[in-house]
């Protein structure tokens, strides 16, 4: 059996039995990957436009779109009806001299991309307010990963030197959520690799 085939298996056994991810396994995967760099690999497949940030209401905002460049092992587990869960994180720190970064604020929004085959369209979710926003294609859906608009980052009177801060933006594909099966080879090969680089931008 080839490697791709093996993949497949691992693929319909998954949606098959609706496995529910193993913390445990998952923090092994990731022990080994930091002590085996080899097995991570590095690839953008998330990325960022119209980015903004800016004050509005006494507050610092950010506007951003991500978009996600799927590839086919998880464009075929998604039609096999396993969700894929993505993590969009934000962080705003204060640049310091003689010290480390100090973080100010660390946000994290949940998205969840699912195929209902029956009706034969794609959902996104925003797991924390149930959001939902569906498309016809995956290309749509892939276009429009998270699409945020005045997301409130700091009240505007507790920055007193602005160009001391920095917002640092990721997002990526959130492995432990994946069924049991699947996470080894999402933790160790790029054909599972969907994240984008961390990406700063000044507050002012």
């Amino acid at each position: 059996m080839t490697q791709a085939a093996r993949e497949t298996s691992l693929i319909h056994i998954a949606a098959k039995r609706n496995a529910a991810p193993v913390n445990i396994l998952a923090s092994l995967i990731l022990t080994l990957c930091l002590a085996w760099p080899g097995l991570a690999f590095a690839g953008e497949r998330v990325t960022f436009d119209n980015v903004r940030v800016y004050p509005a209401h006494g507050r610092y905002v950010i506007d951003l779109d991500a978009r996600v460049r799927m590839r086919r092992r998880p464009t075929q587990a998604l039609e096999k009806g396993v969700s894929l869960y993505f993590n969009l994180d934000v962080d705003v720190f204060r640049q310091r001299t003689f010290w480390p970064d100090s973080v100010e604020r660390s946000i994290r929004k949940r998205y969840r991309l699912f195929y209902f085959e029956l009706t034969q369209h794609y959902r996104i979710t925003e797991i924390r307010s149930g959001k939902s926003v569906s498309f016809k294609t995956l290309d749509e859906a892939s276009q429009h990963l998270s699409h945020i608009r005045g997301l409130p980052l700091l009240d505007v009177a507790r920055v007193r030197d602005p160009g001391r801060y920095r917002v640092r933006v990721k997002m990526g594909l959130d492995y432990s959520e994946l069924p049991t099966p699947l996470q080894l080879q999402a933790y160790t090969t790029r054909r599972w690799r969907l994240r984008s680089e961390e990406t700063v931008w000044p507050l002012d």
